[in-house]
C-alpha cells in the first residue's frame, strides 16, 4: 500500500475533485455532510476557532498494490478510522473510495483544527504514515511494499488536478443543491445547511464553556431510553406530527445519525432535535425558540424540562413550559430564583410583593398567626349538649352597635376569629406561671 499527504488551504476545491459527478464513496469519518457544499460549510465552522491556520486541510491518499485482493466498503471504513487514530485526528475528516480507475484507492480529506481549536501536530506525519501502513497491511494481509528512503519524501503530486489544488472553500453558490426530482428541491430554504448545522451542534458538545440555547429532560436518563427517544425521529410519523403541530412554519426536516435538524420558516434559525435534547441553532429569536422547543417537548410527552441559555431565555422558557402545565426542573441557583419568581407571580400570593416583612406591615402582621393553624377545609361544629331543664330567663343584653367588617385583613377562612381566640388562649394556659420566692428559715441550735 502506497500513501500519500498533502495540505492545502480549502476543503471546498478537494471536495468538488473526490465527489463530482458521484465519482467518490464516502466510507466513514464523523462529518455529516455529504455534498462538496456541505462539507465545506461544516469545515468553515471549525476553521473559525483558528484563523490564523493557514494550510487548514490534509489530504491523505492509501492506494492498494496492484496485487491486492479487492477490499469491501467495511475494510475501507476500519482502514481509515484506524489510519486517522494514528496520525492523531479525532476531529472533522471524511474518507471517500474512488473505484474509476484501474484499482479502488482510498481518499481522506481532514480538517487541521481539532475541537478544541488548537492545531494539530503534523510532527513527523511522513514516519507516522509509513508506521500506520505497514502495520494496516500486515493485520490485512495486503503486499507489502518497501519503505522509502529515511529522508523526507517529497510530496507526489501525479494524481493532483487544478481542483485539488486550489481547494477554495470560500464560494459558496445559492442555487437549490438538490435535483429537481428529490422531494426537498420543493422546500428548500435559504438556512438549509445541515453539514454547518451539525458542525455547530458537535462543537457545542464537545466544547466546555460553550452554553447553547436549548431544553432536555430534567431527569438523568440511562444511555438505552436515549437511544429510544433518539430512535423516535426516524419513525414515518416523526414529521407528519411536526407538521400538525407548526404547519406551513416548518419548512423541511433533515434527517441524520444523532436525529433530525428542524428548518422553519420565515426568519433564521432551525432547532436540533436529539429525541431527549432540542437545541435551538442561528439566530433565531428567543421568544420563538421557547415556544417551539416547548411545544415539541410538550408533544412528545417529556416527564419533566429543564432549560440552558441566557437568563432572558429561561425565563420565556419556563412561562412556555408552566402555561403548558409542564414539570420544571431548575438547575443552579440562578435559574432557582427565576424560577421561584415565576411561580409567586402565577400564585399571585405574598411571595411576589417587594419591600419590607410582613411582620413590620401593620396591616398584615395579624395574618402571621396564620401560619401556626392547622389546615382546615371546612367549619368546625360545636356539638349541642341535650338540655336537662329549662335555663332560666335571662334578662337579654342591650343590643350592641354592629361593628363594620373588617377588610383586607383576614382571608374568608371558616371559623377564623374562634381558632384565634382558642389559639391565644391555648397559649396563655400553656405559659409556666412565675414562681414565687421562699423565704429563708430562722437557723435553730440543736439541743444536746
Amino acid at each position: 500500500m502506497i500513501g500519500n499527504i498533502t495540505k492545502g488551504r480549502g476543503l471546498r476545491g478537494l471536495a468538488e475533485y473526490l465527489l463530482r459527478n458521484g465519482r467518490g464513496q464516502i466510507v466513514a469519518g464523523p462529518m455529516a455532510g455529504r455534498t462538496p457544499r456541505e462539507l465545506a460549510a461544516e469545515f468553515g465552522q471549525l476553521r473559525r476557532l483558528n484563523p490564523k491556520l493557514g494550510k487548514a486541510v490534509a489530504h491523505f491518499s492509501l492506494s492498494p498494490a496492484p496485487g491486492d485482493p479487492p477490499l469491501t466498503e467495511e475494510q475501507w471504513q476500519a482502514i481509515a478510522e484506524r489510519f486517522m487514530t494514528e496520525m492523531g485526528f479525532d476531529s472533522a475528516w471524511c474518507g471517500v473510495v474512488h473505484r474509476d480507475t484501474d484499482h479502488e484507492h482510498l481518499h481522506v480529506m481532514a480538517c487541521r483544527v481539532g475541537w478544541d481549536g488548537k492545531t494539530i501536530s503534523d510532527a513527523n506525519d511522513y514516519r507516522r504514515a509509513e508506521a500506520a501502513i505497514r502495520a494496516i497491511e500486515r493485520d490485512y494481509g495486503l503486499v507489502a511494499v518497501p519503505d522509502p528512503p529515511s529522508k523526507k519524501p517529497t510530496p507526489k503530486t501525479t494524481t493532483t488536478t487544478r481542483g485539488e489544488q486550489t481547494m477554495n472553500d470560500i464560494t459558496q453558490p445559492t442555487s437549490n443543491p438538490f435535483q429537481p426530482d428529490d422531494p426537498r428541491h420543493a422546500v428548500w430554504p435559504d438556512g438549509f445547511e445541515p453539514g454547518r448545522d451539525l458542525a455547530e451542534l458537535g462543537m457545542i458538545e464537545s466544547v466546555e464553556g460553550i452554553v447553547a440555547t436549548g431544553a432536555s429532560v430534567g431527569e438523568e436518563l440511562p444511555e438505552r431510553r436515549r437511544r429510544d427517544m433518539r430512535r423516535l425521529t426516524v419513525e414515518p410519523g416523526y414529521e407528519p406530527g411536526l407538521r400538525a403541530l407548526f404547519g406551513n412554519e416548518l419548512a423541511t426536516v433533515y434527517k441524520h445519525a444523532g436525529g433530525a435538524v428542524l428548518y422553519f420558516r420565515p426568519g433564521p434559525g432551525r432547532v436540533c432535535d436529539a429525541g431527549h435534547k432540542l437545541t435551538a441553532l442561528g439566530d433565531m429569536p428567543e421568544a420563538q425558540a421557547a415556544v417551539r422547543i416547548v411545544t415539541i417537548a410538550k408533544a412528545r410527552g417529556w416527564p419533566s424540562i429543564t432549560f440552558t441559555g441566557s437568563p432572558s431565555f429561561i425565563e420565556l422558557a419556563m412561562r412556555e413550559a408552566m402555561a403548558s402545565g409542564m414539570k420544571i426542573v431548575a438547575k443552579g441557583d440562578e435559574q432557582a430564583a427565576i424560577l421561584a419568581k415565576l411561580l409567586a407571580e402565577k400564585r399571585g400570593g405574598m411571595g411576589a410583593m417587594a419591600g419590607p416583612s410582613i411582620e413590620d406591615d401593620p396591616i398584615l402582621a395579624p395574618l402571621v398567626e396564620l401560619y401556626d393553624l392547622p389546615a382546615q377545609t371546612l367549619p368546625r361544629t360545636a356539638p349541642t349538649p341535650a338540655p336537662v331543664a329549662p335555663p332560666p330567663a335571662s334578662p337579654q343584653p342591650e343590643p350592641q352597635p354592629q361593628r363594620a367588617p373588617v377588610v383586607g385583613v383576614f382571608p374568608a377562612f371558616p371559623n377564623l376569629r374562634e381558632r384565634l381566640k382558642e389559639r391565644r388562649d391555648r397559649l396563655a394556659h400553656s405559659q409556666p406561671r412565675p414562681t414565687e420566692p421562699v423565704p429563708p428559715q430562722p437557723f435553730k441550735r440543736r439541743q444536746p
